[in-house]
């Protein structure tokens, strides 16, 4: 290999110091920098970002505080559930339209439900938070794709009517009526 010259002359005529190796210490900085970014990067990539999407209850959170663009999450309003398409095009929800709001098939381990349905409580029936929960809850059974689970959304509606607030993994405190807007959020039509 051939020695180099430890100054050597730059394209734009300026004398350069090599480093011991032979290259340029700019390059070596360069180097070092781009390490010293990588365990930002893998931070990034371990924590998902907040305001990732206005789908997951996390990202509505702190989407809310300004404008940002929505995406589709798939769901189908209260309307939807609440009329005779629905039970067509579901005949399942037809024949479950009357059980108990706090039944296996809706809230389970819901508290103070009172005696209604899911047929009245996805008519709003109970209150705005039921309403819009039982719509989310027939998404999260019926629509293929819908961002919610029926775990979570049983989840989120059970801890946010026993508690008056539901807190996000993130840590952010939401209210009963900005649950309601998070599920409304999530309803195409």
């Amino acid at each position: 290999m051939a020695q180099r010259d430890p100054e050597e002359e730059s394209s734009d005529g300026q004398v350069e110091r090599l480093g011991e190796r032979g290259h340029r210490p700019s390059r070596r900085r360069f180097g070092k920098a781009a390490l010293g970014g990588i365990p930002a990067l893998l931070t990034l990539r371990s924590q998902p970002l907040r305001a990732a999407g206005n789908c997951s209850i996390s990202g509505f959170a702190s989407a809310n505080s300004g404008e940002s663009e929505t995406e589709s999450c798939g769901g189908r309003g209260s309307e939807y559930w609440s009329g005779s398409l629905s039970k067509q095009d579901f005949p399942e929800w037809a024949r479950n339209q009357n059980e108990p709001v706090d039944s296996e098939y809706g809230f389970p381990e819901l508290v103070n439900a009172g005696n209604i349905t899911l047929q009245e409580a996805v008519e709003g029936a109970a209150s705005e938070l039921l309403r819009a929960g039982t719509a989310a809850l027939l998404n999260a059974k019926f629509i293929l794709g819908y961002t919610l689970t029926e775990e979570e959304v049983r989840e989120i509606v059970t801890v946010t009517q026993r508690d008056g607030v539901y807190v996000t993994s993130a840590g952010d405190e939401l209210t009963t009526s900005q649950v309601t807007a998070f599920f409304e959020n999530t309803f195409d039509f």
